[in-house]
């Protein structure tokens, strides 16, 4: 699932799959939170009889609560080059974060 963040002229636009999602007004958010899931390792055995490759990682989360209540979870990780685009790590979160305030009008 690709998805585009746009921080348009007075608005927040989600995009997934080149379809716009979501678009939230500035003055309508209320908080930005961070959160991480920290999935469990995964293993990959590869090919026959060589010893498997173990790997894990975190997946990092902007989540953006409105005033009206509603709640829009954006993935660092999962984001494309089609719009802005932030690590996937807590310094991405903090750019991330900062962007979005400095887009408020």
């Amino acid at each position: 699932m690709a998805t585009a963040i746009t921080l348009a002229s007075q608005r927040l636009q989600i995009t997934v799959n080149g379809v716009l999602t979501n678009s939230v007004t500035y003055t309508n958010i209320d908080s930005i939170n961070f959160i991480q899931e920290k999935p469990g390792q995964q293993m990959n055995a590869g090919l026959f009889m060589a010893a498997p490759t173990f790997s894990s990682g975190s997946q990092y989360q902007l989540e953006i609560v409105m005033r009206d209540g509603r709640r829009e979870y954006i993935k660092l990780g999962g984001l494309t080059g089609d719009g802005a685009t932030w690590a996937n790590s807590y310094a991405g979160f903090a750019i991330a974060e900062n962007a979005i305030y400095a887009a408020f009008p």
